[in-house]
C-alpha cells in the first residue's frame, strides 16, 4: 500500500489507518477509518477514509471543490479518491453528466472498491476550539427525513448504485422516519450482534428517532453565549441560501452537529453537510430534483426557526432575571 499522497500541493505521509469507525454515529453504515497525515514541515492533518464502491460521491465532492461553489463552505474538504492500494485515481474534469455516464459504465463492468478521503471536520478544529468531550452532547448525524430525500431511485439508477430498495422497504422507512415529527431523524447506530442484542438496539434507535426534536433543541440550548447562538443561526441561513443557489440536490444526506468548547470554556456547535453519495446535478434532468431541493431547504428553515425560538426564550429569560435582580429589596 502506498503511504504517501499529495494534497493542496503538499506531500503527506502516513503509517496506516487508525481503527475501523464504521459503528460510530456519524459514519452511518459505511466502512470508514481515520488517517493521520504528516507533512515534511511537521504539520498534521486528519482525514476520514470512506470505502466506496461507486465513484459518484467522489465526483460530486470534486465538482463542488473545483467550482468553488458557496455550498463548499459547509461540506468536508475533498482530499482525493484512491484505489485499494492507495494509488490516486484522477477523475475527469469535463461536464458533470458526461463524467457520471462514463464512470457508471466502468463501475457496472468492474465493480471496484475505492477509498475516498475527506478532511475530518471534528478532528481538524481550529486551535481555539476542541470537541466538547465532557458534555452530555455528542456528535450527532441528523439525517434529512423528508419523503423526497429518502432516496431517489431515478438518481440511483442514473449513477450506477445497486442498492435499490423495494416499495415495502420504502414504506417502512417512511413510517419509521415519520415518528420523529420533524424534517430530520437522529438514529443511534446499531452494532452487529445476536438477535436479542439487535432487537434491543432497534428499540434504542426508535427512541432516539422519537427524541430527535429534543436532541436538536438540546444542541442549540447548550450554546453558552447568545452571540455564538446568533452565529449558528446565521450559518444555517447561509447554508439555506447556498443550497438554494447551487445546482445540486442531495438525497440521503445529513447535517453533522459537532459540539465544541472554546478556550474561554464556552460551548458552541459546528454544523456541516455530509453524505453526498446521492447528490445530483440539475442539468442531469433526473425526475425528483425539484422536490428534493425544496424539502431540503424547508428542513434547513425548520432548524433555523427552532434555533431562533431558543434564542428568543434565552433573551426573555435574561430580561426577566435582570428585572428581578433590579427590583429585589436591598439587604438590611
Amino acid at each position: 500500500m502506498a503511504n504517501k499522497i499529495t494534497y493542496q500541493g503538499v506531500d503527506w505521509s502516513f503509517n496506516g489507518m487508525q481503527g475501523d469507525i464504521e459503528t460510530t454515529e456519524e459514519a452511518g453504515t459505511s466502512t470508514q477509518r481515520i488517517i493521520e497525515l504528516k507533512s515534511n514541515n511537521g504539520n498534521t492533518l486528519f482525514v476520514r477514509a470512506k470505502r466506496i464502491d461507486n465513484l459518484h460521491e467522489a465526483i460530486v465532492y470534486q465538482d463542488l471543490s473545483a467550482r468553488q461553489l458557496p455550498i463548499r463552505e459547509f461540506v468536508p474538504n475533498y482530499v482525493g479518491v484512491f484505489d485499494s492500494s492507495f494509488n490516486p485515481i484522477v477523475l475527469s474534469e469535463r461536464g458533470q453528466a458526461e463524467v457520471i455516464e462514463e464512470v457508471v459504465e466502468e463501475e457496472c463492468e468492474e465493480q471496484r472498491s475505492y477509498w475516498m478521503l475527506l478532511e475530518d471536520v471534528a478532528l481538524n478544529l481550529p486551535d481555539s476550539q476542541k470537541i466538547d468531550a465532557y458534555a452530555d452532547r455528542r456528535i450527532c448525524d441528523f439525517k434529512f427525513a423528508g419523503p423526497a430525500l429518502h432516496g431517489n431511485p431515478n438518481e440511483k439508477k442514473a449513477h450506477g448504485h445497486t442498492n435499490l430498495h423495494s416499495d415495502t422497504y420504502k414504506l417502512f422507512k417512511r413510517a419509521i422516519f415519520g415518528i420523529s415529527d420533524c424534517p430530520f431523524v437522529y438514529q443511534q447506530s446499531c452494532k452487529p450482534g445476536n438477535i436479542f442484542q439487535m432487537m434491543i438496539q432497534f428499540f434504542i434507535r426508535l427512541i432516539s428517532i422519537l427524541e430527535t426534536k429534543e436532541t436538536i433543541k438540546d444542541h442549540f440550548s447548550s450554546i453558552d453565549d447568545l452571540n455564538d447562538l446568533k452565529k449558528v443561526i446565521g450559518q444555517l441561513e447561509k447554508l439555506a441560501q447556498a443550497l438554494e443557489e447551487s445546482d445540486y440536490a442531495f438525497c440521503d444526506s445529513s447535517l453533522l452537529f459537532v459540539p465544541t468548547i472554546g478556550e474561554d470554556g464556552k460551548r458552541s456547535v459546528d454544523v456541516h453537510l455530509i453524505d453526498l453519495a446521492h447528490g445530483y446535478h440539475g442539468k442531469e434532468n433526473i425526475d425528483g430534483f425539484k422536490e428534493s431541493k425544496e424539502e431540503q431547504l424547508e428542513a434547513i428553515r425548520y432548524l433555523t426557526a427552532k434555533a431562533k425560538r431558543v434564542l428568543g426564550q434565552r433573551i426573555a429569560e435574561a430580561s426577566i432575571q435582570g428585572i428581578n435582580s433590579t427590583s429585589a429589596p436591598a439587604a438590611a
